[in-house]
């Protein structure tokens, strides 16, 4: 015989635990019985639901109470819960989480609402791109309410206090009960003809079964089908019915209503300053703007002008001959400087060729002198020349019996050439 598996109790308790809450039942469960011990702790609701056969422990967490619990619950009452089965590992009990209570009957009626919103939201009705904007600056809103009560009262207030121009309009109608949907939609249809620019719809806070003509379907159509934009302001905050979905615009109350569709005089017209402030300031610049323009134009047209043209002509002449003499003057006083230092160099260059030149001439004089035919004759020499007047200062210009003539230092002489010799002496 094969050993069996011996389970942890925590390995045994997850198996029971994902057997019960994985597929083993629907996802949400409706279960009806007797509340027995409701009690609070840490915001959370403890109570068991129970039949004449069995008892089943629940619990509604405050995440939950404050959409799923209408009403003050109490031991004894016929309940209809919605939730899951959820097990408790570690103390290996299993309870009802519940997300939503009803009180028996009314919880049939959930379950029609749920129908109702599941169709109009299929046929479109509760669709965003349906929506019809609500103006900004009403004349004339039109009131689907009691014709007493807090609802008109608050309504009123807000008017008063916002903008005592908005004309309201009152078509009474019954808020509660049975025939209440049907005077609903007469107040509807007739502020449609009246051809006001808002309807608000609404009443005070109350009960599911106080609320529940809100849920009407035929009231559901009448305002989807209304050509004027509608707000419902239907209970308090937490609360919704099928109107709220298939409005233009959804109000948390009726106070809330219509505080969104009358607008507060005082803050438009402060609005309005503001913009009127806005405008001057943009058409002042924009009027700075053109007027320098329009000089930069003058100017521009002026500067186009013959008389403009000639002046700027003068101008500029006259600013060319102030440049130009004074690029005479520095090119003057440029070559006077260059011909005062030339000046200066050139004196100096004569004087020290002066100075070479005289003592080049000196040296050259007493040199000369000294190598002076003059100098020769006055030591006994002469010098010779034939009748043609020519120097004669070779043996092979004189023939045997020539005359010659002989210049000595102080005269001269005649003589006859008597024999030419070819040796010195």
């Amino acid at each position: 015989m094969a050993e069996e598996r011996i389970f942890s109790v925590s390995e045994l308790t997850q198996k029971i635990k994902n057997r019960l809450e994985d597929g083993f039942l629907p996802p949400y469960i409706r279960l009806s019985g007797e509340v027995s011990k409701p009690q609070f702790s840490g915001g959370h609701l403890y109570f068991t639901v129970k039949d004449s056969g069995a008892i089943m422990n629940c619990v509604m967490w405050r995440t939950s109470i404050a959409s799923g619990l209408k009403f003050d619950i109490e031991t004894g009452q016929k309940v209809v819960v919605t939730g899951d089965i959820k097990v408790y590992a570690p103390s290996g009990r299993y309870q009802f989480q519940a997300v939503r209570i009803e009180k028996e009957g009314v919880g049939n009626k959930f379950y029609e609402l749920e129908k109702l919103k599941q169709k109009l939201m299929a046929e479109g009705l509760f669709d965003i791109a349906h929506k019809k904007p609500i103006p900004k600056y009403p004349k004339r809103i039109g009131i689907v309410t009691a014709k007493s009560g807090a609802v008109i009262d608050d309504i009123c207030k807000v008017a008063r206090d916002h903008n005592v121009y908005v004309n309201l309009i009152l078509c009474p109608a019954k808020v509660q009960g049975e025939d209440a949907a049907i005077t609903l939609i007469k107040g509807i249809e007739r502020l449609e003809e009246l051809g006001v620019d808002i309807i608000i719809i609404g009443r005070g806070g109350g009960s599911m079964e106080d609320l529940w003509c809100f849920n009407d379907e035929r009231l559901a159509r009448a305002v989807y089908n209304c050509k004027i934009p509608v707000i419902s302001g239907v209970g308090h905050e937490p609360d919704w019915t099928i109107i709220d979905g298939v409005a233009d615009l959804r109000a948390a109350t009726p106070t809330d209503a219509a505080k969104q569709a009358i607008p507060v005089l005082r803050e438009h017209l402060e609005n309005l300053d503001n913009y009127k402030e806005r405008l001057k300031n943009n058409i002042q610049a924009k009027i700075d703007k053109l007027k320098h323009k329009l000089s930069d134009t003058e100017l521009m047209i002026k500067k186009q002008s013959p008389q403009m043209k000639f002046k700027e002509i003068e101008r500029r002449l006259d600013l060319y001959s102030v440049n130009f003499n004074k690029s005479i003057r520095d090119k003057i006083d440029s070559y006077d400087k260059y011909i005062t230092a030339s000046r200066q160099n050139i004196g100096r260059m004569m004087r020290a060729t002066y100075e070479t030149s005289n003592r080049r001439y000196i040296s050259l004089a007493t040199e000369l002198d000294g190598n002076s035919p003059m100098k020769r004759l006055l030591g006994g020499y002469s010098y010779i020349e034939n009748d043609a007047g020519d120097n004669v200062n070779s043996i092979k210009k004189v023939k045997t019996g020539e005359r010659l003539k002989l210049v000595l230092s102080d005269g001269s002489l005649k003589a006859k050439v008597e024999e030419v010799n070819e040796k010195h002496g």
